[in-house]
């Protein structure tokens, strides 16, 4: 097999090229999200009935007590949780945080709270959080 040359590229038979249309004036971008929200932007745009920006500790106080924490066992991960999110920190971000934390043996991770691959479910706490600040 030999490498091909420009020429190859350029050699597309007639018919092939007759079916291609080029629709460049319009464009549908509904289907597409430039950056999506991460849950420190989502938190930041809901208010409680008061209109009052969500309280976003305790939304966490309530959502780790649900995950079997103390206030005492559950502060340091508070902490880090209201601290990434006040910075508006990604998904990813806070992801990374908490896993190194845990490694570090900052705070104990809850069965509740674990994935089978013995990471921090990240992704269910902050789902969880959304949830608990949105009801």
């Amino acid at each position: 097999m030999s490498q091909g040359t420009v020429d190859d590229v350029a050699e597309v038979p007639s018919v092939a090229a007759q079916d291609w249309t080029q629709d460049v004036s319009r464009s549908d971008g509904s289907m597409l999200d430039a950056s999506p929200a991460n849950t420190a932007q989502v938190l930041g745009g809901m208010s409680d009935a008061e209109g009052r920006p969500v309280d976003v500790k305790r939304v966490t106080d309530r959502v780790l007590d649900w995950y079997g924490y103390s206030p005492k066992s559950g502060q340091k991960l508070q902490n880090l949780l209201i601290t990434a999110l006040s910075q508006e920190q990604s998904d990813a971000y806070i992801d990374t945080m908490l896993n190194i934390a845990a490694r570090r043996g900052d705070f104990v991770v809850s069965a509740h709270m674990r994935k089978a691959n013995g990471r921090v479910d990240t992704e269910g706490l902050l789902a969880a959080i959304v949830r608990y600040a949105s009801g």
